[in-house]
C-alpha cells in the first residue's frame, strides 16, 4: 500500500507541475525556442552564423511558427486582461458613508518622549524594609 501512495504523490506531482509549466505558456517558450533554432538553421544556410542570428533575434525576418506563436501569446493576454477589474473600489462603498468617514479622521500624533530624568520618576523602597513571617 504504501508504494501506490510514493507513486501516486509522484503521479499527482508531476500532473501539477504540467499544469502550471502550461498556465505560465511554458509550451510557448518551448516552441519559441524550436522556432528559433529552426531560424538560425535554415539562415546559416545562406549567410554566416553570426548574420543567421541577427536575422533571426531581430524580429524582422518572422517564420510561420513564429507568428503563430505570437498570435496565440496575445490571445493569452487577452485572457489576463479581462480578467482585470473593470470598477474602483470607491463605487462600491455609498459616497454618504465615505464623506463622513473622511470628516470624522484626526491626524494621529506620535507619542514624545519624557522630558523628565529618569531618577526623578523612581523612588525609594520603603524604609524599614518589611519582614513577612512565615506561617
Amino acid at each position: 500500500m504504501p508504494l501506490n501512495l510514493l507513486t501516486f504523490r509522484s503521479i499527482a506531482s508531476v500532473m501539477i507541475g504540467a499544469a502550471l509549466f502550461l498556465s505560465v505558456g511554458g509550451h510557448l517558450a518551448v516552441l519559441q525556442g524550436f522556432a528559433w533554432t529552426t531560424m538560425v538553421h535554415d539562415f546559416a544556410r545562406q549567410d554566416s552564423l553570426g548574420t543567421a542570428l541577427e536575422k533571426t533575434l531581430s524580429g524582422q525576418h518572422p517564420c510561420g511558427l513564429c507568428k503563430e506563436i505570437a498570435k496565440a501569446g496575445g490571445e493569452t493576454q487577452g485572457k489576463n486582461d479581462s480578467m482585470a477589474p473593470k470598477a474602483k473600489f470607491g463605487e462600491f462603498i455609498d459616497q454618504r458613508i465615505a464623506t463622513s468617514i473622511i470628516a470624522f479622521a484626526r491626524p494621529y500624533s506620535y507619542p514624545t518622549a519624557l522630558t523628565t530624568h529618569p531618577r526623578q520618576l523612581a523612588f525609594p523602597p520603603p524604609s524599614p524594609v518589611p519582614i513577612q513571617e512565615q506561617a
